[in-house]
């Protein structure tokens, strides 16, 4: 246990300005018990000669050449053909700090967890860096993780990225647990979710050792229009309400997170508002779409709306209100041009490289630069130099808590027309309760209807649920007896 081989798994397209960055970052660990995969991914310029020569000098790389199917089968690629005990996945234009590997496998082996996640550092073309960082330590069951510190990683997107966790390999092969081949956005976030619902204990490393290179806009992923985009939305949720169902979370917890993914999928909803050139009608044809999906009512019933943004846009969509949330959009962002709302640049004294890494000529877009990292306003942290955790003085943080976007204020014009307009809509009938309903800290409910009680003609709700037996039988379901652990289908 104590000299566990860690695989560093790197994917590789076209990266010939970056690849050596990224992988003399993963041989000069100071752990060196560790293999390097590099999976070309069908590379047309000189990504193929520097990964053959980084192999030739150093036995600890291995290079797997391929034709071109994406990022995600090139991750799969080299977590089938890893032979370390955990693997780090790094995109080609990312990098790590020096001693990445040891600490989050100091992490795993101490606490004996599945997992170990730490911060990430955002690099801006411009010179500005941006820590993303958990509040504090953490190690626990996967239960007390989303109880607990869940909401906190999910907002400073350390749940998002992918590259600053230590996996277990057996837990990946085990439960099939691998990136959706073809999806190239949110595909990140997708497989943190699904690896943490299997989890049984977890740590978290406060301090930031991963590199994220976040690219001026241009022909990177995350400022062009994917059409599929809104379907891996409901992948995203599907994950995330199955990990939530794994484990007995408060239901302040599972409400936080349906206002996060209702807002996530409406932020996705209203991307050809601004990011294509498609008509009035098809734009239209989305939003209703979307407000008739069985998925999306589900989550509508289950979500109390927080924040001026969700409110609304709850409202409009349980009403099925599409003409009018259309408008809205229309109006939102009218002239809009995609811009990135990175911090602005500093002075050359304040933006010098950090001592042990060297200054590079910044690189092409990866493949693996995703939506669901978007870019805030929030102050940047100085970064500090890398200290051992024994050491670390906890030092307040400057900069105000990060807020989720749906608490943010809208426009005074788009105001009055939402409340102009909201005055005509009819207000749903909501015939059981006033208050929206969803998910408690016991009973995951699955499916609510109304059945007419012959002897005095009420309405009587019934409820799927996973209640116990007697609960089940009053409600005139079927009981199945089943074991501990056993998973039960969605309906």
């Amino acid at each position: 246990m104590e000299n566990e081989k860690v695989s560093i798994i790197i994917p590789v397209y076209n990266s010939e300005s970056t690849i050596s960055r990224a992988v003399n970052s993963a041989l000069t660990q100071t752990y060196k018990n560790i293999e390097v995969i590099i999976i070309d991914d069908g590379s047309s310029d000189k990504t193929a000669e520097l990964a053959d020569g980084f192999a030739a000098r150093d036995s600890r790389v291995r290079v797997i050449h391929k034709k071109n199917e994406g990022v995600s089968a090139a991750r799969n690629d080299g977590i089938k053909a890893c032979t370390g005990e955990r693997f780090i996945t790094l995109d080609g234009d990312d990098y790590t700090d020096e001693v990445m590997v040891e600490r989050l496998l100091r992490d795993v082996q101490l606490y004996e967890t599945d997992v170990s996640i730490c911060g990430f550092r955002r690099i801006f073309d411009n010179g500005k860096k941006e820590i993303r960082r958990a509040e504090t330590d953490f190690q626990g069951t996967c239960e007390e993780f989303l109880n607990t510190v869940f909401l906190n990683l999910f907002d400073e997107q350390l749940i998002h990225t992918h590259s600053n966790k230590l996996y277990k390999t057996s837990i990946v092969r085990e439960h099939d647990i691998y990136y959706k081949k073809g999806m190239s956005i949110n595909e990140d976030i997708y497989f943190s979710l699904r690896y943490l619902r299997y989890c049984e204990s977890i740590s978290v490393v406060r301090e930031a050792y991963m590199n994220y290179v976040q690219h001026d806009v241009g022909e990177s992923l995350i400022t062009k229009y994917n059409e599929n985009g809104l379907e891996t939305c409901f992948d995203v949720l599907r994950a995330c309400d199955e990990l939530l169902d794994s484990c007995n979370v408060d239901d302040e917890i599972v409400n936080a997170m349906n206002n996060r993914m209702f807002f996530h999928i409406c932020g996705f909803a209203g991307m050809p508002y601004y990011k294509t050139d498609y008509s009035d009608e098809k734009k239209l044809e989305i939003i209703k779409e979307l407000c008739g999906r069985e998925e999306f009512r589900r989550l509508i019933a289950q979500t109390d709306p927080k924040g001026l943004k969700n409110i609304v846009a709850w409202l409009l969509f349980k009403s099925k209100n599409a003409g009018l949330y259309h408008r809205l959009c229309k109006l939102l962002y009218s002239g809009k041009l995609y811009t990135s709302r990175k911090p602005e640049a500093t002075e050359p004294s304040e933006t010098k490289i950090e001592e042990g890494t060297e200054e590079q000529e910044e690189p092409e877009p990866s493949e693996s630069k995703l939506e669901e990292k978007p870019e805030d306003t929030r102050a940047d942290e100085e970064i500090e130099p890398i200290q051992s955790r024994e050491t670390e003085i906890e030092e307040a943080r400057t900069e105000e808590p990060v807020q989720d976007e749906s608490d943010e204020k809208l426009p005074p014009e788009i105001e009055k027309v939402i409340n102009d307009a909201l005055n005509d809509i009819p207000k749903p009938e909501i015939p059981h309760t006033s208050r929206p309903h969803y998910r408690k800290r016991h009973p995951v409910i699955r499916e609510v209807t109304l059945v007419p009680d012959k002897e005095n003609g009420e309405l009587l709700i019934r409820k799927k649920t996973l209640r116990g037996a007697e609960e089940k039988k009053r409600h005139g379901l079927k009981v199945k007896h089943r074991k501990k652990g056993d998973r039960i289908a969605k309906s």
